[in-house]
């Protein structure tokens, strides 16, 4: 069973609101050593460890709905990026740096928590970093220094 489908069934008891659109941002969150941010669901729920992990985070407040936005900006970034990474110009680098860290982002969202940690704005910086490649083929934005 993975952590969603755990979640719908035992957590959201298959409750079709919850399981579409979670129980609210915030409304499981976490702190291990601040206890004015730690919520009920938190409180109730912590010998799962749901928070060890993206995907049940994003479940939990988001639902499917959530989950499928979270996983469709990396979907977004491969499909706009992969076809200049062919391109022979100095933003090829960006745009296939971006690919990769939108596949491992991927990967990263079901395997730990990584991508919900303070250090995870560096990973989100590099993958902006093909949206910027990205614009400056498709609309010839003028970069400073080009």
């Amino acid at each position: 069973a993975t952590a969603i489908s755990t979640i719908i069934s035992q957590i959201f008891n298959g409750d079709i609101f919850k399981t579409l659109f979670g129980i609210g941002l915030g409304n499981a969150e976490y702190s291990q050593t601040q206890t004015i941010f730690q919520s009920q669901f938190y409180l109730r729920y912590i010998p799962t460890k749901y928070f060890w992990f993206s995907d049940a985070v994003v479940m939990i407040q988001n639902g499917i709905v959530g989950v499928i936005c979270y996983l469709c900006v990396f979907a977004y970034l491969i499909k706009t990026s992969w076809p200049g990474i062919k391109v022979n110009d100095r933003y090829a680098e960006m745009r296939l740096t971006c690919v990769l860290l939108a596949v491992i982002s991927s990967l990263l969202f079901i395997y730990n928590i990584s991508l919900n940690t303070e250090s995870a704005y560096i990973i989100y910086a590099f993958l902006a970093f093909g949206i910027v490649a990205n614009k400056r083929k498709t609309n010839g934005v003028k970069l400073y220094g080009t």
